[in-house]
C-alpha cells in the first residue's frame, strides 16, 4: 500500500471512518492538534459540525433579511459614512 490507507469500523454505534490522505500531512495535523492541546479527531469533528451547519446558517440569515425588509434606515449612506470605523 503507498502512504495513503482507509478503514471502516463500527464501535459502540459510531461508525469510525477513515479518509484516505497522506501520512506525512496527517502526521503533521496530529502534532499541530498536540500544540492546540486538542486531538486530530476532535478537530475533524468540530469541522464536520460547522460543515453541515452551514446550510442552516446561510437559511437563517435570509429568513432574517426577509423578515427585516420593512426596516429602513431613513436615507442613503455614502460610501464613507458605510465605512467608517468608530
Amino acid at each position: 500500500m503507498d502512504s495513503k490507507s482507509g478503514w471502516l469500523a463500527n464501535l459502540d454505534g459510531q461508525t469510525m471512518r477513515c479518509f484516505s490522505a497522506d501520512e506525512a500531512l496527517i502526521e503533521q495535523a496530529r502534532r499541530q492538534a498536540m500544540l492546540e492541546n486538542t486531538t486530530l479527531n476532535e478537530l475533524f469533528r468540530t469541522w464536520l459540525e460547522r460543515y453541515v451547519a452551514q446550510p442552516a446558517a446561510a437559511e437563517s440569515y435570509a429568513a432574517l433579511m426577509a423578515e427585516m425588509g420593512h426596516v429602513r434606515a431613513g436615507r442613503r449612506f455614502t460610501r464613507a459614512e458605510m465605512n467608517e470605523r468608530r
